[in-house]
């Protein structure tokens, strides 16, 4: 658990002059690196997921993405999902969580 709130930490450290953008960017980098998996932020607007940031080749929706709600206005939709171990994926959205409160 220490080294992954150090991770986190680091992290925060990293963005914390950067845009809302630029921000969501590092981390869904940071997220591809370490889990191999993509990640791309989005806003919500009713039925309506937009693209913020994320991995920036092509995506498409199929069976393997995954639409994860993160609060009212932001989500994630992720590839292999699955991949990451189910405590790591709690930590994970809370840290996602973090980083929206950061720039609201």
């Amino acid at each position: 658990m220490e080294k992954e709130t150090s991770i986190f930490d680091e992290i925060n450290k990293a963005i914390e002059e950067k845009t809302f953008t630029d921000a969501l960017f590092y981390v869904a980098e940071f997220v591809k690196k370490k889990y191999s998996i993509d990640i791309w932020f989005v806003e919500i607007f009713g039925k309506r997921w937009s693209y913020l940031a994320g991995t920036k080749k092509k995506h498409s929706h199929n069976c393997l993405s995954q639409r994860l709600k993160l609060n009212k206005r932001y989500g994630i939709v992720a590839n292999s999902w699955e991949k990451i171990p189910s405590i790591e994926r709690k930590k994970i959205i809370a840290f996602f969580q973090s980083v929206i409160k950061k720039y609201e």
